[in-house]
């Protein structure tokens, strides 16, 4: 699936995973990769309260949190199809990731995250610099 056209610092990248050190590493790996704005989440729950008023132009979700990955997943897909959802997981087998691109996920990446991947990811969504 290929992201809309967008200019480069429009907009936000949310990142929302429940640990501390996983959140805030994605994050400053995705700004420095992208130059976009990233706003953090510990769970899913504040986002989607949230979620129709922000301009959000991908999302990085780990799936075990208080609020699963799946339910982020099939909210923000019946309010936007285009959002570029990026599943980031340590429990991603085969059988993980077939369910998680069905529900709506454009792509899975396991932890823990390499760096190389990660930029692949960005750049398949036309979001690096």
């Amino acid at each position: 699936m290929a992201a809309r056209e967008r200019m480069p610092g429009e907009g936000k990248i949310v990142v929302v995973d429940d640990e501390l050190i996983v959140r805030e590493t994605l994050a400053r790996l995705v700004h420095v990769l992208t130059g976009y704005d990233v706003e953090c989440y510990s769970d899913a729950q504040p986002f989607l309260d949230q979620l129709p008023a922000t301009h959000v132009v991908a999302i990085l979700t780990d799936l075990q949190m208080p609020t699963r990955g799946e339910e982020l997943i099939r909210r923000v897909r019946a309010h936007d199809r285009q959002i570029p959802i990026i599943a980031v997981s340590g429990f991603a087998t085969d059988e993980v990731t077939d369910r998680l691109l069905e529900m709506g996920a454009d792509r899975v990446i396991r932890k823990p995250t390499r760096i190389d991947e990660l930029e692949e990811v960005l750049s398949q969504f036309r979001l690096l610099h």
